[in-house]
């Protein structure tokens, strides 16, 4: 009974055990030898008792007889072990795990008669997913007589907490390669956009949802895409972000383009004919080109050429200018002389039929009157040389000065040969054959006149001049011109011949000539 049993054992000694005994002749009187329990497991134990029964004459009988107080019950559970769920640490939950061991689970037992001892069947714990398990454990509550009583309950290590996303998947712009820059997707794809994500518990696995570009413009697009983390529990953390291919580039010409050029007036390039091409599209529109002057084209003044070309995802607009410097060109004639009684001339005449008619003629020279490109020369006041200057800026070309001199004198002969009689050169092919080596001025041998010649390129710029010619140009450039060697470039020319001394008109005329 935990307390010695004192009430049994007094009981029992008072009762001699049980034994009874008598004698014939007198009272019979009761002692025993007992002295203490022998302790044998917490408050048990037991007592070997002699009772002696005496009589009256001293004479004895003996019986002997054991007490026994035994523990054959449990102890009692009080409490029981409580099941105990952790988040996983990373480290096993060490602590946690030996502090509810050490707590027996939670469980409480009590024993009347002795001590109570814990003792558990823990070895390890089940491994689940990571560093996570559990692991069911029986407390075992055990009295100093090898009484027990038990309580189980399970140490859970659980992971519920995603992995944590320690970088963000970043969004990735890259320019249209034409081939769906395989290249740049399957990386960004394969570094998860950039995303780093860890787990205290477990290893991560990244996954992502990528099927497909949304194709925007030519070879362009975007694609959205969630990557996701999971640990070895199956808690996920994601991230989004964005794949663009993109298109900036401007188609590119094909071969040379000069974006500035920078001329003279007289040397205007022709708008060039452009070829496009574009590594993302293969649908392109080219407008254009355009021209606008920008400036007085009787100073120096621009011209900008636009062409606009579209691909499949913008515009651009190639542009070249032009910057052009005009530079005054001075072209000098001489006209026959006339006499005061000669007939009017048509100053145009002196200068050729396909100058601009537009410009204004003035007397820069001399007393004389005009009557618009009308010279008389009987309106002159005194005789001698006359210079009359005409002037005109062609649109977009080099303005050109033209000065004619016409001498008016008193001297009016008839003349020894006509205009039919002069035979002029159309081909001049100076390569060594002797046939057309130089130009010249035939027909006239005879008739004293002296050959004035001025020869000029297709844009009015003087390239040879001699006032006493005699037939020996070959085409080498002594001016404006620049060809292969000392020569001027194939094709053609202008000249002017005056006839000095032949009352005849200057003549004008083209002349080609092949140098190569």
């Amino acid at each position: 009974d935990g307390a010695g049993n004192t009430d049994a054992l007094n009981n029992w000694l008072a009762s001699n055990g049980g034994a009874t005994a008598s004698d014939s002749c007198s009272n019979v009187t009761w002692t025993n030898n007992y002295t203490s329990l022998a302790d044998a497991c917490g408050s048990t134990g037991s007592a070997t008792v002699t009772f002696t029964a005496t009589d009256e004459c001293g004479n004895t009988v003996t019986s002997t007889a054991t007490f026994i107080i035994e523990d054959t019950n449990a102890p009692t559970l009080d409490a029981v072990a409580n099941d105990l769920t952790v988040e996983c640490d990373g480290a096993g939950n060490t602590e946690a795990l030996n502090n509810w061991l050490a707590s027996n689970g939670g469980a409480t037992a009590s024993d009347s008669c002795s001590n109570v001892t814990w003792t558990n069947n823990y070895t390890s714990l089940a491994d689940a997913c990571g560093s996570t398990g559990s692991a069911t454990v029986t407390f075992t509550a055990t009295d100093e007589c090898g009484n027990t009583v038990t309580s189980s309950a399970t140490f859970t290590i659980e992971d519920t907490n995603a992995p944590t996303l320690d970088t963000v998947a970043n969004d990735l712009t890259v320019e249209c390669d034409g081939a769906g820059n395989t290249d740049a997707l399957n990386n960004w794809l394969a570094s998860n956009g950039g995303a780093t994500a860890s787990d205290s518990c477990s290893n991560v696995t990244w996954t992502n949802d990528y099927t497909s570009l949304t194709d925007t413009c030519g070879s362009t697009g975007t694609a959205t895409v969630t990557f996701t983390a999971t640990d070895e529990c199956g808690n996920t953390v994601t991230s989004s972000a964005t794949f663009t291919i993109e298109d900036t580039t401007a188609p590119v010409i094909v071969g040379n383009f000069e974006p500035v050029i920078n001329v003279n007036c007289d040397m205007i390039p022709e708008i060039p004919s452009l070829v496009f091409e574009d590594a993302c599209s293969t649908n392109m529109t080219v407008t254009g080109p355009t021209e606008t002057i920008v400036g007085d084209i009787n100073n120096n003044y621009q011209i900008i050429r636009e062409w606009i070309v579209s691909d499949e995802c913008n515009s651009f607009t190639y542009t070249q200018t032009v910057n052009v410097t005009v530079q005054n060109s001075t072209l000098t004639f001489t006209a026959d002389s006339l006499c005061i009684d000669d007939s009017s001339i048509d100053l145009f005449d002196i200068i050729g039929d396909n100058v601009d008619t537009s410009g204004d003629w003035v007397v820069t020279s001399g007393n004389a009157n005009l009557n618009g490109s009308i010279f008389d020369p009987a309106s002159a006041t005194d005789l001698g040389d006359y210079v009359f200057t005409y002037s005109v800026t062609p649109n977009g070309e080099c303005p050109t000065d033209y000065q004619v001199t016409v001498n008016v004198n008193d001297d009016c002969i008839v003349l020894p040969c006509t205009g039919d009689d002069v035979v002029i050169s159309t081909t001049v092919t100076p390569n060594g054959d002797s046939f057309n080596e130089f130009f010249t001025v035939t027909g006239i041998e005879d008739c004293g006149f002296i050959v004035e010649l001025q020869i000029f390129n297709r844009w009015g710029a003087k390239i040879y001049e001699n006032n006493n010619y005699q037939d020996d140009w070959n085409g080498f450039a002594s001016k404006a011109s620049i060809g292969s060697s000392d020569k001027v470039p194939t094709g053609t020319y202008y000249y002017i011949i005056n006839l000095r001394n032949s009352g005849l008109k200057p003549i004008a005329g083209p002349i080609y000539v092949a140098t190569k």
